[in-house]
């Protein structure tokens, strides 16, 4: 069967417009990482005689592309009575080193003093930075706070 040049002209254009796609594709830049969510967490613990309070902070970064040399997060758990601006109370630093995909961040639960007073909100903020390149190359995450929690209404 003979080659007719309307089929070959299809051919070659289909061939050049797969062609320019994969090319587009390989050109696009992944997303740049930041803050998935921010959670905070207060909890009593009461033994019968006394009565203590602690703090966690929860949330998760990403997506990280593969080659991200470090990444610094800091979660600060700031607190705020009544019309008071927030303030921070403590913070954490949590690093890593090489890393790809989403990062879990998960302070545990941290000795919160004094305890809260009724009405007392808190929240955490988190802030960080990560590195990709060779040379390594900073660049910030965009800040995200927490929803406030109250844990004594």
């Amino acid at each position: 069967m003979k080659n007719h040049p309307s089929r070959l002209l299809a051919i070659t254009f289909l061939a050049v417009l797969l062609l320019m796609l994969s090319s587009s594709k390989a050109q696009m830049a992944p997303p740049a990482p930041k803050f998935l969510e921010g959670r905070c967490e207060g909890q009593a613990i009461d033994d019968g005689k006394n009565k203590s309070w602690r703090i966690r902070g929860i949330g998760s970064a990403g997506i990280f592309a593969l080659g991200t040399s470090s990444i610094e997060i800091k979660i600060k758990f700031q607190k705020k009575v009544g019309a008071a601006p927030w303030g921070t109370i403590f913070e954490t630093t949590q690093f890593t080193g090489v890393f790809s995909g989403t990062l879990p961040i998960d302070t545990g639960y941290l000795p919160l003093t004094p305890a809260p007073a009724a009405g007392d909100q808190y929240r955490i903020l988190l802030e960080g930075k990560w590195a990709s390149g060779n040379p390594p190359v900073s660049n910030d995450l965009p800040p995200i706070s927490s929803v406030p929690v109250t844990p004594v209404p």
